[in-house]
């Protein structure tokens, strides 16, 4: 499917998501949406901004990008070009994205954030992102393998004495001379792996152990991967829960199947945290879930009542105090595909359910 292909069939799939909720108009502002539904477009200037530089809006009988007279050029050029969709700039200084949709379309318009005197239906144009058409898995695969190997490569060049930062921003470099972005960097170096679930990057230097976590993007797909190092032996210790934790991993790959309850899915993980006594474990940090264009479309608790869908891509994320397992898979119609696997990374093999599921090991490098 050709990329103006695939954005037709995703405005069509609009347009039918408009009808059945009597709209005549519909705002798509978010990145993630913006990036999904022009088959891979950016729109984004500033990474902390909630909307995007430019939006979508789709009627009945036209689609047009609406954003200011600057983003316009090159949004235009290197966006949508090959869409087929018009580009209807404002001056920046005389107005906004929804004042310029307004004009466009002034009956019942809904978007995909909170917008006076628009309709916010963000929750029924989510779902549509969730199954991945074939040129969004071939993209996909793109960005898993390159974040694969981005991490890999950066965690063997570091060494003992490397600062949370410094490891960071050589993730961040080698991201980027692969085009891709990291929306979320965090950085763990001994002890701040064991007390933090989420540890945000310092300037801390490491003595025997460092832990790194991305989620990378490019055509507004995001991926996750972590990876762990140690510059001394493994513990007996370290080496019981990591082997626990990457159980508890493959336990929840090897389940996730189209059509399979995601909480299902979670308490099969649960029960592995339990069997492998670590069982107050999964309380600590939340285990993942959906992903695709967003770092979690949404987090899976055992009250989730959804279920995986056809060439969904998830991220789970178990953790036990001290290490954790977590890249990102395709749920196909015939297997699970891992997409963010570090080449020549040493792994761990546990045999669930018929299938033998391969999961990051420590990395030791002495």
């Amino acid at each position: 499917m050709s990329r103006r292909k695939e954005y037709e069939s995703k405005i069509t799939k609009l347009r039918q998501l408009m009808a059945e909720n009597h709209l005549d108009g519909l705002l798509l502002g978010t990145p993630a949406n913006f990036s999904w539904a022009t088959a891979g477009g950016n729109a984004v200037v500033s990474t902390i901004a909630p909307l995007a530089a430019a939006m979508l809006l789709v009627t009945a009988d036209q689609v047009c990008v609406v954003c200011s007279n600057i983003e316009a050029p090159r949004i235009a050029d290197e966006e949508v070009g090959e869409l087929g969709c018009e580009v209807r700039p404002f001056d920046w200084f005389r107005g906004e994205a929804h004042k310029a949709a307004r004009k466009i379309c002034r009956r019942n318009v809904g978007a995909d954030h909170a917008a006076r005197g628009f309709k916010d239906v963000a929750g029924l144009v989510a779902p549509l992102r969730y199954s991945l058409t074939e040129t969004e898995l071939e993209r996909y695969r793109m960005v898993g393998r390159a974040a694969g190997e981005a991490i890999g490569e950066t965690m063997r060049a570091l060494g003992p004495g490397v600062t949370e930062s410094e490891a960071a921003g050589k993730l961040r470099e080698n991201l980027s001379a692969r085009d891709l972005e990291s929306v979320v960097t965090l950085a763990a170096a001994d002890e701040r792996i064991a007390k933090y679930r989420h540890p945000v990057v310092t300037d801390k230097k490491t003595r025997e152990t460092i832990m790194l976590v991305t989620c990378a993007r490019r055509w507004g797909l995001i991926v996750a991967a972590t990876r762990i190092v140690r510059f001394v032996p493994v513990t007996r210790e370290l080496r019981r829960k990591h082997e626990a934790v990457v159980h508890v991993d493959s336990t929840m790959i090897a389940a996730t199947r189209p059509g399979v309850a995601l909480a299902d899915i979670l308490r099969r993980g649960i029960e592995t945290y339990r069997a492998r006594r670590f069982g107050k474990e999964w309380k600590l940090h939340h285990q993942g879930g959906p992903t695709g264009y967003a770092p979690r479309e949404f987090v899976v608790t055992p009250h989730e009542t959804r279920s995986v869908v056809l060439n969904q891509a998830i991220a789970w994320n178990p953790s036990i105090t001290g290490t954790k397992s977590e890249d990102t898979i395709l749920a196909l119609a015939d297997r699970t595909e891992i997409v963010t696997e570090s080449p020549e990374w040493p792994m761990l093999s546990f045999e669930v359910e018929g299938q033998v599921i391969r999961r990051p090991d420590l990395l030791v490098l002495e």
